[in-house]
Order: structure tokens, then C-alpha cells, then sequence
């Protein structure tokens, strides 16, 4: 009797460990291939790459030329940051490259920009830091237009500046209007609603809150590459101001800018305050 009990004893440690071999063997089988989901199991759908993906591609790119698969696989067996939904791969780029087939993570790719802007095509996104009275005081949204002014001071090297057609001199210090009617697309300082008039809006509306007095006001302005030139010079060897134009304003003609000699002039007639 007692060596029938050992018997029984043995067979049950052989079935034990034989039933831990083969679970082992599940569990570590070939690395990478998708796990089996079983009737009635969560699914999860992830995005594969259906062939090698180059550092510094844009997820837009990967979607539109088809350079993503999908895969189902068991909730729960995905890797961490899979990513489950294309929407998730707006605006981002892929910091590394990717090998074919495997699935994409949040790990792999960094965000594109700061903010969803869009570019007008034909033109440059510049940015340009003002100081707080010089940039509008906070008054300049995105998809405002603005005048940019070139400020020449007293500190500059020269005492006078030629004019680009070779005539008279002009004297500084100096200010004159370098740009009209730029698009701001963006303005990195805005808050989406300030405090003070937040109680002061009406139910459904929104504002755009002003920045702190004092902080510099960063501004992302639509140049053509000629008018870039044009505000990173002034604003690496002067100054720049800029004003907010009146909606649907149209371009402002050529100004014959303001010096020490010319600011004490006789006032011009357009100068008086608008009606209505």
C-alpha cells in the first residue's frame, strides 16, 4: 500500500513539472509574433510598421503612404504606449526609426511643434520676442494682422543712415514702417481666457486673456522670406514695434518714417481720431 501512495506521489510531481514545461513554452514563444486571442477575450487594435520607418518622418506622412498595418492583439499584451488610433500620430514625428513590424509606441516619436500651426504655403513661420508695450501690451492675438515698425535709437553706431537709393541721408534716431498687414499665427504668451473678464463674457462666447504686463510677448508672424530678412535684421541690430490693424485694413502705402527733425512737422491731416 505504501508503495502504491509513492507511485501516485511520482506521477503527480512528472505531471507537474511536465505542465510547467509546456506553459513556459507558451508563454515564451517566438518574440514579437501576435498573442492568440481566445473566444470571448478583450481585443486591442495597434498599429504595426509595414515596412522600415526613417527617423524625423512626420505620422502624417506614415498614414498617407501607407507605411502602417494594423494588428489585433489580447488586451493587455500590447506594449506599454501602443499606439491604438491614428488620431494619435497628429502632429507628432518619429524620433527614431522604426523597423518593419514592429508596433509603434509613444517612445518612438516626439511632438512636431509646440502648436497645430498652420503655415501659409509661399511663407516663412518667423518668431519674434517683443517687449510687453512694444509687442501690443497683449492686445495682438493669433489671426490678427499687425504693422511692424523698425526702431533705429540714439545708441547705434552711425549718425546717419543712407537710404537704400543712394539719396539724402536720413538722421537717428529714427522710426519708420518696415512691414504691413503680417498674419500672426501664433503668439506663445496668450492665455486662452483671463481671469479679469472672464466674468464679463457671455455665456457661449470665448476670449482671448492678455499676458502679464511686463512679460515679453513672442510672436509667430507669416513673412515671405525677403520680409523675414527684412524683421531679423531690425530686430538683431535695432528694435521693432508693432501696431494691431483694423479688420480687413488694407495694406498701408509706403511711410516716409520719423526722425529727430521731421517728428516736430506739421501733422498730417489723416491723423484726427475715427468717426462713428
Amino acid at each position: 500500500m505504501r508503495q502504491r501512495s509513492n507511485l501516485i506521489i511520482l506521477f503527480g510531481i512528472a505531471f507537474f513539472l511536465i505542465g510547467g514545461a509546456i506553459v513556459f513554452l507558451v508563454l515564451n514563444d517566438d518574440e514579437g509574433e501576435s498573442v492568440a486571442v481566445a473566444p470571448g477575450q478583450a481585443e486591442v487594435t495597434v498599429f504595426v510598421a509595414a515596412q522600415d520607418i526613417p527617423a524625423n518622418t512626420l505620422g502624417s506622412e506614415v498614414i498617407e503612404q501607407g507605411l502602417l498595418t494594423t494588428d489585433t492583439v489580447a488586451g493587455g499584451s500590447q506594449p506599454v504606449g501602443a499606439i491604438t488610433s491614428a488620431a494619435n500620430l497628429d502632429n507628432q514625428i518619429f524620433a527614431v526609426g522604426v523597423s518593419e513590424g514592429d508596433v509603434i509606441t509613444t517612445s518612438q516619436l516626439a511632438v512636431r511643434s509646440l502648436s497645430n500651426v498652420s503655415v501659409p504655403e509661399g511663407y516663412d513661420g518667423v518668431a519674434v520676442s517683443l517687449p510687453f508695450l512694444n509687442g501690443g501690451a497683449g492686445y495682438v492675438a493669433p489671426g490678427d494682422m499687425v504693422n511692424v515698425y523698425g526702431v533705429y535709437g540714439s545708441g547705434d553706431s552711425a549718425a546717419g543712415l543712407a537710404t537704400p537709393d543712394g539719396g539724402a541721408e536720413v538722421r537717428l534716431p529714427r522710426t519708420e514702417m518696415i512691414l504691413t498687414n503680417v498674419l500672426v499665427l501664433d503668439v506663445s504668451a496668450q492665455e486662452g481666457r483671463s481671469i479679469d473678464n472672464a466674468a464679463q463674457t457671455p455665456e457661449g462666447e470665448t476670449t482671448v486673456g492678455r499676458a502679464a504686463q511686463g512679460a515679453p510677448l513672442t510672436y509667430l508672424l507669416a513673412l515671405r522670406p525677403t520680409d523675414a530678412e527684412r524683421l531679423i535684421q531690425v530686430t538683431s541690430f535695432a528694435g521693432a514695434y508693432v501696431s494691431l490693424a483694423a479688420d480687413g485694413a488694407a495694406p498701408v502705402s509706403d511711410t516716409p518714417g520719423s526722425d529727430g527733425g521731421s517728428v516736430l512737422g506739421p501733422v498730417s491731416s489723416d491723423s484726427a481720431a475715427p468717426q462713428g
